[in-house]
């Protein structure tokens, strides 16, 4: 059984812990009762727009977009008796391409849709100076910000909250985290003020929050949303998407160890034309290196990134192309290997769906795979990567639609070489997987995620080591309601810090039925030498497999194993294993051969795995 040393803890504007007190006060999460099916609640997540017969509906937790030929309508969920409806005219029949509805018109006129939190973004295309394909909207609970530039028209449509009702508690939401080698910093977006800001925490290694009160990082105009955290030593610096322009820029403010902000108004870091989002970063010993995803060449997003000195100067004011490949690069991930920087990032340039690519970069800014290295290619999608590294190899993982949602990896060599072309499933649980993250402890990596096997979101986890092998799956989070965004750190020792957004009902007794950031302590502490039958898994990839397919298994103890294909007829046509094997983790190679190193037809067979009393069958399916 493998073992996971846990604490779990609360954070927030009141920040206690599960089990813990403070201020003589604790909080249950216990019978709280989540106000969402499961298809809504992945709709909430990720804004994800959904087809529903001839119309297209994007929702949020206050509101409900229905696209449809020539309109959208914009609806709250929970509005006020004078409340009306927004509707927009739009010329054209809407479509889905990735997190995005667009309304194709004639000309090059197009009109772009994208839900986000409490609102609605668009962008009109209009490069003739046609008449415009968007109207005159009617309707009061949305307010409209838009400006012009030539040939576009861009804003967004956001939810008026003196007529929808939005709850009276606020939401934290999309955590990130970092070490300073004493306590981590925990930073979110938090709507406390009505729009959303950055705040944080102070979080020592027994779990104490050291900022009940939260520590306010940035109270800019309009929204600061999806913060990103490193620490260089010294001081952490904190980036985060920022909108007090009334576009989207990257900002950023160091925050000392003690907890005090030095840039109170914040530092642009990005203020180019169109919208910058999605910020991640990483420090190389000198300078750090924050990367984004950039619309400012005004039809698709590229990855940009620029280097920051410990003082707060932005070396690269202009930024640095990372990925000008065709169609959109989104979401990056960063880390240092102690040569160079690795930027991983979700890749649309296919015409079949989204990879993952990446590249590396120098400490200096140059960008060394100009093209991109294909990280994953495999069929359909694969999204929302997150990294790290070990010493050795970077391991890059992500959310993977070959055969669902799933969570896969690969590693990657310091030189940008993919040890794992066909990936390694780190997770094939049923029903879905979103969001990884991970972290490495020194030994192996942990990896989390969002995971719907039980119907809402919990946040589950694996332990991987160094070859990839994944040593166990595990539940981090199965409280009550929804968890969604968790993110890792590192601390002392091999202790890993989870942190999460949470359902929480209540707080010192009073209701408030909202998202709060939680956190929750995991330590890697081996495997115990008792046996343990759920020690034994066997995983098959690719599955169906044309050339070859790999099989890694685990044993608990040594004995007697063996491993043999079977055809339909119950015919043993190939003997993989049969001898005594010590205790561990195993990977062997197929090629679709029989015993006589013959070719098989291609069709079903079952691997079938007995390991003392134990024994394990699945299908395998063979193609030309």
């Amino acid at each position: 059984m493998m073992l996971n040393k846990t604490t779990v803890f609360f954070l927030g504007i009141v920040l206690l812990g599960m089990g813990l007190s403070l201020q003589g006060e604790t909080i249950s999460s216990q019978n709280i009762k989540p106000p969402f099916n499961l298809k809504s609640v992945i709709e909430k997540v990720t804004h994800h727009p959904v087809r529903d017969g001839d119309r297209i509906i994007i929702r949020d937790r206050v509101y409900e977009a229905i696209f449809k030929e020539g309109e959208v309508v914009l609806r709250a969920r929970d509005k006020s008796p004078e409340a009306e409806d927004v509707v927009i005219p739009v010329a054209g029949i809407p479509e889905i391409e990735g997190n995005k509805v667009v309304y194709e018109y004639w000309n090059g006129q197009r009109v772009i849709f994208e839900g986000k939190d409490m609102g609605l973004r668009f962008r009109e295309i209009n490069p003739a100076h046609h008449p415009g394909q968007m109207g005159e909207h009617s309707g009061n609970i949305a307010e409209l910000k838009e400006r012009y530039t030539d040939g576009e028209r861009s804003g967004e449509f956001l939810i008026d909250t003196s007529v929808v009702y939005t709850g009276a508690a606020y939401s934290q939401t999309y955590p990130a985290i970092a070490f300073d080698g004493t306590n981590y910093l925990v930073v979110w977006t938090d709507g406390r003020s009505g729009s959303q800001d950055i705040y944080g925490v102070r979080v020592d290694t027994s779990g104490t929050v050291l900022d009940p009160s939260g520590i306010l990082i940035s109270p800019a105009d309009d929204d600061q949303r999806c913060p990103s955290i490193a620490f260089d030593g010294t001081n952490y610096l904190v980036v985060w998407t920022d909108e007090r322009s009334g576009s989207a820029d990257i900002y950023g403010a160091r925050v000392t160890p003690s907890g005090d902000v030095l840039d109170t108004a914040g530092i642009p870091i990005s203020t180019a034309t169109d919208w910058q989002y999605s910020p991640s970063i990483a420090f190389d010993g000198t300078n750090y290196l924050v990367v984004w995803e950039d619309y400012r060449n005004g039809s698709d997003y590229d990855i940009y990134g620029a280097r920051v000195d410990t003082s707060g100067t932005v070396l690269d004011p202009s930024g640095i192309l990372i990925s000008p490949a065709d169609d959109d690069q989104r979401c990056p991930s960063i880390a240092f290997d102690g040569i160079n920087y690795l930027v991983a990032w979700l890749d649309y340039r296919s015409y079949f769906g989204c990879d993952i690519y990446g590249a590396r970069v120098s400490p200096s800014g140059t960008v060394l795979e100009p093209l991109g290295i294909p990280v994953s290619v495999a069929d359909d999608e694969q999204l929302y990567p997150s990294i790290a590294f070990d010493g050795t190899n970077y391991l890059v993982v992500w959310e993977d639609w070959r055969s669902g949602s799933d969570i896969y990896g690969a590693r990657v060599t310091s030189s940008g070489r993919v040890l794992d072309i066909s990936g390694i499933p780190i997770s094939t649980a049923g029903y879905a997987q979103y969001w990884p993250s991970i972290a490495f402890d020194g030994t192996n990596y942990l990896v989390v995620w969002e995971d719907y096997r039980n119907g809402l979101p919990d946040i589950y986890g694996a332990w991987v080591d160094t070859s990839g092998s994944v040593i166990d799956s595990f539940p981090v989070s199965t409280q009550s309601g929804i968890q969604h965004s968790p993110e890792i750190a590192k601390g002392t020792g091999n202790q890993m810090l989870v942190v999460y957004s949470g359902w929480t009902d209540s707080i010192n007794g009073h209701p408030v039925n909202t998202m709060r950031i939680w956190g929750k302590f995991l330590q890697f502490t081996g495997i115990e030498e008792k046996h343990n039958p759920d020690l034994m898994k066997l995983s098959i990839y690719p599955n169906p497999f044309t050339t070859f397919t790999t099989i890694r298994y685990s044993i608990s103890t040594r004995g007697g194993v063996s491993m043999k294909i079977y055809d339909l007829s119950g015919r043993v046509v190939k003997t993989l294993v049969n001898g005594e094997q010590e205790q561990g983790y195993y990977t062997i190679r197929w090629d679709g051969t029989d015993n006589r190193g013959e070719r098989l037809s291609s069709g079903i067979y079952f691997i079938k795995f007995n390991a003392g009393k134990l024994n394990q069958t699945k299908k395998v399916i063979l193609t030309k």
